[in-house]
């Protein structure tokens, strides 16, 4: 390669890799916790209008749970933000608990969609441009998305080796 082209250092390659990863990971829950918020909106106020047994898929109490358990994480995914944010305006560099915040928002939205999944029911077999789906956004596709969001980027499995490694000094095995 011409030296030219090169990025960084010779032989350094691998560690600004990663430093981008860990860049990327860190950073892009900022702006994937305030679409995900969105979406749980969405499913939210969905949940007030789809009819299960006479009554409104809210007013379920396992549902109701469901959804106050994608809230709070949706919050904490604001909240980790803000601990992020702190921590780049006081100049430290973000590192392995990046991963944490990958992982957590991977799962989260994962989570989330199942969610939304069970509200749609036997509506999840219906294309988004049937008359009969119940809402204009297509949660097939974020249910499916969701699932390659807790691979692109590491898969979840690889950030809990990062986290167990780093974060927790636990032997690698």
């Amino acid at each position: 390669m011409p030296k030219n082209r090169l990025i960084g250092n010779l032989n350094e390659g691998w560690r600004i890799a990663m430093t981008t990863l860990t860049h990327e990971r860190g950073s892009a829950s900022f702006g994937t916790q305030v679409t995900i918020r969105n979406r749980l909106d969405t499913i939210i106020e969905l949940a007030k209008q789809v009819y299960r047994n006479g009554k409104p898929l809210s007013a379920d109490p396992v549902f109701r749970q469901k959804l106050a358990d994608a809230y709070i994480r949706v919050d904490v995914m604001r909240l980790n933000n803000y601990r992020t944010i702190s921590s780049q305006l006081r100049g430290r560099e973000p590192g392995p608990e990046a991963s944490l915040e990958k992982l957590y928002w991977s799962e989260t939205h994962q989570n989330m969609q199942e969610v939304g999944q069970e509200l749609l029911g036997v509506h999840a077999q219906l294309s988004p441009a049937s008359p009969y789906y119940p809402t204009s956004v297509d949660l097939q596709y974020l249910f499916l998305f969701s699932r390659a969001e807790t691979i692109f980027s590491g898969t979840s499995e690889i950030q809990k080796n990062i986290i167990g490694e780093r974060v927790l000094g636990l032997p690698k095995g």
